[in-house]
């Protein structure tokens, strides 16, 4: 054979095999900002003492925090922020335009209409009911508005746009491939406008290499997180050092990753030892939002990882890292009330509602 060709062909065999090792799992860009081990501060809860059991979420308001748990004669607890006392029971068991057979709240929106707080919550695994908490606390009895379809919570997650249940940004799992055995399709984000035109957008052109590609879904677990007024979308990682953007307004995504932790475009490794998750949870603000974060050294120096104390971590809504500290109790799920500068977390384990002080970790608005 020529030796011309012989050469010319390996060129182009080498060319399109660099191409294909750096094509990039992840369409948008990637800024490598560093906020792992950064806590240098400890803040230690004050146990409120509340009577609720089954609790699952927490989310603040201006005037109320509210509780949700798995009691069926009221899914929903409201209390006032400031004494934490019990004002509504809201959200009962039943069949009724105003009950519930189930309540599930995984991206904890909350917003404003009209000057009354208004709490979406799921029902019955995929019909989303808005919840009137200012109405309902004022009546005694819970007060729906809208009701619509959503993505069941067994498929994905659905963040509602300009206060509007069709006008909506959704989020759908990975799925079984239906050709490849032990085999999964890459999660699927789609933009719904009020008039139901929806939009594909392309976050992952190519699924991540895997070891054991049966573990492929997991990493890419991920809930969804708003801005309270802009539609701009976070959604912190579970299993990778990630946090993506979604700036729906201008257009812009991008992501965050804490440099030398896995990329998408690393091999992911086989399991060995203890599952170790990043982002647990997150809680917004309109300057800030706080992740819960536990794949730090703090946390991973627990000899019983399940019982570990986390880390929480401050962001702006440009990516940027702003602060951290260790907490001194487990806690699963967290809100923050800017007015106080009180961040709130449940430990589900005992039922307990802790509040934290964390004025210290967040700039005063007028002076940033």
């Amino acid at each position: 054979m020529n030796i011309r060709i012989i050469l010319s062909s390996f060129i182009i065999s080498s060319i399109f095999l660099c191409s294909c090792s750096t094509r990039k799992h992840y369409s948008f860009s990637v800024n490598e900002i560093e906020y792992a081990n950064m806590a240098d501060v400890m803040i230690e809860g004050n146990k409120i003492v509340i009577d609720e059991m089954g609790l699952d979420e927490v989310i603040a308001s201006d005037s109320f925090l509210i509780l949700l748990s798995g009691n069926p004669a009221g899914y929903v607890s409201v209390l006032d922020i400031n004494t934490y006392n019990t004002v509504a029971h809201l959200c009962r068991e039943g069949r009724a335009r105003n009950e519930f057979m189930n309540s599930v709240t995984a991206t904890k929106q909350i917003y404003y209409r009209n000057n009354e707080l208004i709490l979406p919550i799921v029902d019955n695994t995929q019909f989303v009911k808005e919840v009137n908490i200012t109405e309902s606390v004022k009546k005694g009895n819970t007060v729906v508005e809208k009701t619509d379809e959503c993505v069941s919570i067994v498929d994905g997650y659905d963040i509602f746009l300009d206060n509007d249940l069709e006008k909506r940004f959704e989020y759908r799992f990975c799925t079984n491939d239906q050709v490849l055995k032990d085999r999964f399709t890459l999660p699927e984000y789609y933009l719904f406008s009020s008039n139901q035109k929806k939009e594909k957008i392309k976050v992952f052109p190519k699924m991540m290499d895997f070891q054991d590609p049966t573990r492929a879904d997991a990493f890419y677990c991920g809930c969804l997180f708003k801005h309270p007024e802009r539609n701009l979308i976070v959604q912190p990682f579970q299993y990778m050092d990630y946090i993506l953007f979604f700036d729906l307004d201008s257009g812009k995504n991008f992501a965050i990753h804490q440099p030398g932790s896995l990329s998408f475009d690393d091999i992911i490794p086989m399991k060995h030892g203890k599952s170790v998750y990043h982002f647990c949870d997150c809680a917004v603000s309109s300057e800030y939002f706080i992740v819960l974060y536990k794949a730090g050294d703090y946390t991973l120096s627990f000899e019983d990882y399940s019982r570990a104390n986390p880390e929480i971590i401050v962001f702006d809504w440009e990516g940027n890292y702003i602060n951290s500290a260790q907490l001194d109790n487990v806690v699963h799920s967290i809100t923050y009330d800017h007015e106080r500068k009180i961040l709130y977390g449940i430990d589900r384990r005992y039922d307990s509602l802790y509040s934290f002080d964390i004025g210290s970790l967040v700039p005063n608005q007028n002076n940033e």
